[in-house]
């Protein structure tokens, strides 16, 4: 019964996309918890092009998407794979290598797959039938996507899923592969272990300043303020097609003055009766009070350069606010000193100091195991550790 199940052409292919992924090393996996910079970073090639940060966290979006769609009556498996940092980079990454062989075989989705298969999908329907404020409001506040990108990446889903099935079209499981997939992900075995507890010896170390310093070394790349920037901005309202243009109109008008006539930022957006701001200092972690969270107005923010100003930049096609940013300094990264760490250091250089004893006695105590031949339950009535028998491992 398990084998006709896992030789089902649905199952298959699950396990046969693990086959034929191509490896991505574990150090080119890239965070998006960094600061933006004016230079974004290359983090990868595929194919002979360079994979840029922007490139790769757009990738990461995607993938949310595609895991959202393909899971929308689980909401357990999806919050399980979007909470995996790891596994989102990792299928990042491969979204990318399949998308550039999609575009390489020249694969396309037409605008009527595209409306088929969203105007189809059980999340955007009420009553059966497609309903498009279900479909916005799910877009806006679950995906925090305008509807422009969020098609756009599930264009690229699909090619990307005609193309995994082109790639795995004609390639054979045996049943020996199936078992062994089986047994390594889902079989259950008996097995004992002896447990060196670290937390055990912290009671009996003292931690000195040379533990203290040492740590902070080893992970002072960790210890910093992240970068920030200072702008100021002028906004202008819109919640029509036409008051979109008139908005944009406006913003380049401004624009004009402040180069042309060498006008004052302020200034400028007072004179022409629009909203002037300038927010404190912020960094990439920070949510502006006056500024709904929007991709753009960060990234904007943190690229331009010191005294740069930006073209206008929307944060919603329909209704919203149009903006135009200008720099006015760059705050880098701020490294911490070993005097300001020092006290939240104590914990854990702790931990650290404990954890690398526990390492030392069980390899103590697994060579006397080889050297005497003794079994694990002899070995931790000597050593005073713990022994745990028959442990069933899933």
């Amino acid at each position: 019964m398990v084998l006709d199940i896992m030789r089902s052409k649905k199952f298959s292919r699950r396990v046969l996309a693990i086959f034929a992924v191509v490896f991505i090393p574990a150090f080119l996996f890239w965070g998006v918890s960094g600061s933006l910079s004016s230079r974004q970073p290359i983090i990868g090639i595929i194919s002979g092009h360079k994979i840029m940060g922007k490139t790769f966290v757009k990738s990461r979006e995607a993938m949310k998407v595609q895991v959202i769609l393909s899971n929308y009556q689980n909401y357990g498996a999806i919050q399980k794979i979007l909470q995996n940092r790891e596994l989102l980079n990792y299928m990042a990454w491969e979204r990318l290598i399949l998308l550039d062989e999609a575009k390489r075989k020249k694969v396309s989705i037409s605008n009527d797959d595209l409306v088929n298969f969203i105007a189809s999908h059980p999340l955007f329907q009420k009553n059966g039938v497609f309903d498009k404020t279900t479909y916005n409001a799910l877009i806006k506040n679950t995906l925090s996507l305008i509807p422009r990108d969020f098609e756009e990446y599930v264009r690229e889903n699909l090619a990307i899923q005609a193309i995994r099935q082109e790639i795995l079209k004609d390639t054979q499981v045996s049943d020996a592969e199936v078992i062994g997939f089986y047994n390594n992900n889902f079989g259950e075995i008996n097995c004992s272990y002896v447990l060196v507890d670290k937390s055990l010896l912290s009671g009996a170390l003292d931690i000195t300043e040379e533990d203290l310093k040492e740590y902070y070394e080893v992970h002072k790349d960790n210890f910093f303020d992240p970068a920030q920037v200072e702008i100021e901005y002028i906004e202008i309202p819109y919640s029509t097609t036409s008051e979109n243009e008139q908005a944009r109109k406006a913003l380049t008008s401004a624009y004009s003055k402040i180069i042309s006539d060498g006008q004052n930022f302020q200034e400028t957006a007072e004179n022409a009766g629009l909203i002037y701001k300038k927010p404190d200092i912020f960094s990439t972690e920070t949510l502006l009070p006056d500024v709904p969270f929007f991709r753009d107005f960060y990234e904007t923010a943190f690229t331009l350069n010191e005294d740069e100003i930006s073209p206008s930049i929307y944060s919603h096609p329909e209704k919203g606010s149009a903006y135009m940013l200008r720099k006015i300094k760059n705050y880098p990264r701020m490294y911490k000193s070993f005097e300001d760490m020092k006290d939240a250091l104590k914990e854990p250089a702790l931990e650290t100091k404990c954890l690398f004893l526990s390492k030392q006695k069980a390899e103590e105590i697994y060579s006397e195991m080889k050297q005497q031949d003794l079994t694990l339950e002899e070995l931790a009535a000597k050593y005073g550790v713990m022994s745990i028998p028959s442990l069933k491992v899933f």
